[in-house]
């Protein structure tokens, strides 16, 4: 009786908790001698649920009743991220974006599901090779509904930090024209595209001179404004077969950039209409140099899925300060050739409000 009790109990338990589904994922890739295996998860929005790693093309995930984009890859330990300039070369400039070589073997696929109860797939892999290609149109718009001419724009496929081959015609980053658009030829894959353009703020042109009391001596000096960008990105999550895709830029946080050498920048408030106080943040830089950190990532075969990091300190913003008879007071950057930490869109449409502070340099003058 004792043992019949406790299992109603352990009945009753395991029947409240919150149901979740079995998937399991089976690959199956044209060449069999490869050894490792690898199988992402998505929500219908490209985000990333669940990721596995095996050298057994079997998985198993437990996952709630809903819509999934399954990528996987087969390969082999040999596969790896090469420069195919560095290996004629020998060497490669610090800091330079290399697009990853993908050696013999390494295969990719895909699949589409809707879970609904336990559930088997089998996903078939192939090589880069002998996936077709297509061409798709972007269009890429500011906030307000206007063409965005310049902006830069890269896509990748899901589950992959890039699709190099040698001698290919794909072309996976492109700037838009006049019209806002931009031509990409991508492979029939899922695709993320991710777009952004650094505008420049209309600042002051003439110099603003003031006269302060320093050491308890009048001091003249000189405000200089340097060039100033606002930074704002936007991305889309493409499936074949493809249609074309309109994407609207909006400001990010300062975390979501790379930024080079050399580049200062720092933390707007973005002002919603009608909102007294600022619910979000922008990002302002003295170059409009920086990249969305997730494209380094990807350039530099790291994981795509991004990874919003706290920062411990934010750079001067992109103002400098002129005393008389002084050398102009200039923003510093870290000496990495980039730094920064991954971070989110945001999806809000705000407007951005400059709000830039004056650093000045105080400097000790000897009384009379």
């Amino acid at each position: 009786m004792g043992s019949l009790a406790s299992m109603r109990t352990l009945t009753a338990a395991t029947s409240s908790i919150s149901p979740y589904d079995n998937l399991q994922v089976f690959l199956s890739p044209q060449n069999s001698s490869l050894t490792t295996f690898s199988v992402n998860v998505y929500n219908t929005t490209g985000g990333l649920i669940a990721t596995s790693q095996s050298s057994y093309p079997a998985f198993s995930f437990e996952l709630p009743s809903g819509s999934y984009l399954l990528a996987a890859t087969a390969g082999s330990p040999y596969y790896g991220y090469i420069s195919p300039i560095a290996q004629s070369t020998g060497s490669v400039s610090p800091g330079a974006i290399i697009a990853p070589y993908r050696g013999d073997g390494q295969e990719y696929g895909y699949l589409q599901i809707y879970l609904n109860g336990s559930q088997s797939v089998t996903i078939s892999t192939s090589e880069p090779g002998n996936v077709k290609t297509s061409q798709i149109t972007v269009r890429i718009n500011f906030e307000n509904g206007s063409a965005a001419s310049g902006a830069s724009v890269y896509a990748s496929p899901l589950g992959e930090s890039d699709w190099y081959l040698p001698g290919s015609t794909i072309s996976m980053s492109n700037q838009t024209g006049s019209d806002g658009t931009a031509i990409l030829v991508v492979p029939d894959v899922p695709i993320q595209i991710t777009a952004w353009d650094w505008v420049p703020v209309n600042l002051p042109v003439n110099q603003t001179t003031t006269t302060v009391t320093v050491a308890g001596q009048p001091v003249n000096v000189t405000v200089n404004w340097q060039p100033t960008y606002v930074g704002l990105a936007g991305s889309a999550l493409l499936v074949p077969p493809f249609q074309p895709v309109s994407i609207t830029l909006k400001a990010q946080q300062q975390n979501f950039w790379a930024y080079p050498q050399g580049v200062a920048s720092a933390e707007t408030s973005l002002a919603t209409p009608g909102v007294a106080t600022p619910g979000s943040s922008g990002t302002i830089a003295n170059s409009p140099s920086a990249v969305p950190a997730s494209v380094l990532s990807q350039e530099e075969g790291g994981s795509q899925e991004p990874v919003q990091q706290q920062l411990t300190s934010a750079a001067s913003p992109p103002v400098t300060v002129t005393m008389t008879a002084m050398q102009s007071a200039t923003s510093s950057s870290p000496g990495s050739p980039y730094y920064s930490a991954n971070g989110l869109l945001i999806d809000a449409g705000v407007i951005v409000a400059i709000m830039v502070s004056v650093a000045a340099a105080l400097v000790a003058m000897r009384r009379k």
